[in-house]
Formats: C-alpha cells, structure tokens, sequence
C-alpha cells in the first residue's frame, strides 16, 4: 500500500523486456483510479532504452554469460590501462 499521498506503482513487463522484472512503470491516483502516468519499455525515450539494454547487457539478461564475460574483460581493460598508464609515468618520472 502506498503512503497517503503516493499513487500506486504498478510494474508491467512485455515479451520483449530484455530484464525479467520489466521496464513499464504504471502510476495510478489511489483515490480516483486515474492514470497519473504511464511509461513503457516500448514508448520510452531513447535515453532510457539506452539506459536499459546497458544494464541488461551488464547482467547478461541479454546474451546471458557472453555479455557478462565480455563486460568482465572490458572492466579489467580499463583496470589494466590506469595500472600502465601509473607505471609509465612513474618509470618517465624515474629517468
């Protein structure tokens, strides 16, 4: 139940949701019934949509353990190239 003043929030989930819980948000005045708004994964701002397949690729909703092998190879990428980048600058520093 929401508190006094909230509206209901109702999530909704279509077939081509690429997350199990959905993207599709509801929002419901708890007094009068009205649609306050309503915003779906398939009328969303591209923002979002953008927003959302990153997560999704992240969590392997999409490709499933090949997205997350090659998001866990990225992330040690960037790891690898600050811990160079530090090394070639102390060792420039040192000469």
């Amino acid at each position: 139940m929401p508190s006094p003043k909230a509206p209901y929030a109702i999530s909704l989930r279509y077939p081509e949701d690429l997350t199990p819980g959905g993207r599709s948000r509801v929002l419901i005045d708890q007094y009068s019934g009205d649609v306050l708004r309503a915003e779906g994964s398939r009328t969303a701002p591209l923002g979002s949509r953008v927003i959302t397949l990153n997560r999704a690729l992240h969590t392997g909703d999409v490709f499933g353990i090949p997205s997350k092998i090659v998001m866990s190879l990225a992330s040690l990428a960037v790891v690898a190239q600050f811990l160079s980048g530090v090394a070639w600058w102390l060792k420039k520093r040192a000469s």
